[in-house]
């Protein structure tokens, strides 16, 4: 879908979410490049969530920026988020308490609270 578009990325990040090969992306180190790069002309877009990008960095607001705009393409998967820790590993049991805290915050709408004074705009989608 965006291939006929030339898109930057951060060294290290999965794009399959967007069904993009990081090979085919102009990649940088940080957010401040990938502005740098998108507002240079080096690239069309760049694909991140938002959530990552709506908070300040290096002491800039980038989305407030005019010349900046982002949308959330409906085509694209959700990327997971995991906790790791080792199988058998002293802490492995915590993922069970960090799961239940988790879907307890979420139903009891704390989550879309705590979202809504960090995250002002944007939707919340647990």
């Amino acid at each position: 879908m965006l291939k006929k578009y030339r898109g930057c990325g951060i060294y290290g990040s999965s794009y399959v979410h967007y069904q993009i090969n990081s090979d085919d992306l102009v990649m940088g180190s940080d957010y401040d490049s990938l502005y740098r790069k998108l507002l240079g002309g080096r690239c069309d877009y760049f694909a991140e969530e938002l959530e990552a990008v709506v908070e300040s960095h290096s002491g800039k607001t980038f989305l407030g920026n005019p010349l900046i705009r982002h949308s959330a393409p409906e085509w694209a998967q959700r990327p997971a988020r995991h906790i790791v820790t080792a199988k058998n590993g002293p802490n492995a049991a915590l993922l069970l308490q960090i799961n239940t805290a988790l879907d307890a915050v979420i139903k009891s709408g704390q989550a879309e609270q705590l979202w809504k004074k960090s995250m002002s705009d944007l939707p919340y989608t647990p």
